[in-house]
């Protein structure tokens, strides 16, 4: 129903509606039961005024687009949808209306493009490159960047990923374990910021401080969703020189070294029980698991496993009301700042004293 139709139910201008709905009784007055009349018949019908027109015809924009590189990346995993899911709540109780939109497709696509309407503000998750917000950067427009880098105009809201690993190290080496491997998705040291890159070094650095022989497995993450873990990058760090493993998969190599506990990426972390099952290593008597991101189902599993919590809900909240910030008061509002937040271990039935 349009507002045509409801003002001619009601007997009045359209005018008069708009003016009920938006607030405005400025050189006007409206009679209470007139009001009241109106109010009623609107939510009896169910309209619902068009944001776009709305913020142009009051010369207020509340409009925020939270921007995704591509369609894929707005499925990337349980982090972006709790981070995504907590900063919509957050700016809609704040007055904003929110939009998920993708960059347009302009071949080759290698940086975000703006939403081709005009939005108050940006939210952007998983931001790998800050040259790739070029087009973000000239536009003006304030904004900021969830579980990524930003650039010079933007503020980022990231998870201390080096205190994390530091973290869950120390709680193995506490239970006496000293070989340990982190399963993770490939990487490139070139881009400027890389999760499972920060994840990587830190994980070799605490593990030379606590004295804990420390085995890398990097995955190809296309190849493990076309077959399984074959093929995996392996890399014992013992002064060793990494090798590649052409068998079955690669957790033949895995058990096969002595490795008493695993630090795994959710991603692959089914994958792990399963092959530990199929080997006959019983979990956590022979082998600990941790898993990088707290997904729901990890309780349910036998044994419940351990993980670490990212803090998503945590980054959404922030990055949101740091936005909120930039628009109602002043658009340079932790310009150039990185916030960087701590996460927590959740310890389950899957880690146990090293065999």
């Amino acid at each position: 129903m349009t507002l045509k139709d409801m003002a001619r139910e009601l007997g009045v201008a359209p005018s008069t509606i708009s003016r009920v709905l938006n607030g405005c009784s400025k050189n006007f007055t409206i009679p209470d039961e007139l009001r009241k009349r109106i109010l009623d018949h609107v939510e009896k019908c169910g309209y619902r005024a068009n944001p776009v027109f709305q913020s142009m015809k009051l010369r207020k924009n509340k409009q925020v687009a939270i921007l995704f590189y591509s369609r894929t990346s707005m499925s990337t995993g349980f982090t972006v949808e709790q981070m995504v899911d907590k900063a919509t709540l957050f700016l809609r109780d704040h007055g904003y209306e929110v939009n998920y939109t993708f960059c347009r497709v302009m071949p080759p696509l290698q940086n975000y493009t703006m939403p081709p309407w005009k939005v108050a503000g940006l939210l952007i998750p998983d931001v790998h490159d800050p040259k790739t917000l070029a087009e973000v950067e000239k536009s003006g427009v304030p904004y900021v960047c969830m579980n990524g880098v930003a650039g010079p105009g933007g503020t980022s809201v990231i998870v201390d990923e080096h205190e994390g690993i530091r973290e869950i190290l120390e709680s193995l080496h506490s239970l006496g374990h000293r070989k340990i491997s982190l399963v993770s998705p490939c990487f490139t040291e070139e881009q400027p910021y890389c999760i499972a890159r920060e994840r990587y070094h830190g994980f070799l650095d605490h593990a030379r401080r606590l004295g804990i022989q420390p085995v890398t497995v990097r995955i190809h993450f296309r190849q493990f969703l076309l077959d399984s873990w074959h093929g995996a990058d392996f890399d014992l760090h013992d002064g060793s020189d990494p090798f590649y493993v052409e068998g079955p998969d690669f957790s033949d190599e895995l058990f096969r070294h002595g490795v008493t506990a695993v630090i795994c990426y959710d991603d692959f972390v089914m994958e792990l029980l399963y092959k530990a099952h199929k080997h006959g290593i019983a979990i956590p008597e022979q082998l600990s698991v941790i898993a990088y991101n707290d997904l729901p189902f990890l309780k349910r599993t036998i044994p419940p496993v351990s993980s670490f919590r990212i803090p998503a809900e945590e980054m959404g909240a922030l990055a949101a009301r740091i936005l909120v910030g930039k628009l109602q008061g002043d658009p340079g509002f932790e310009r150039g700042k990185t916030h960087s937040l701590k996460g927590s271990l959740i310890l389950r039935e899957s880690t146990a004293l090293c065999p």
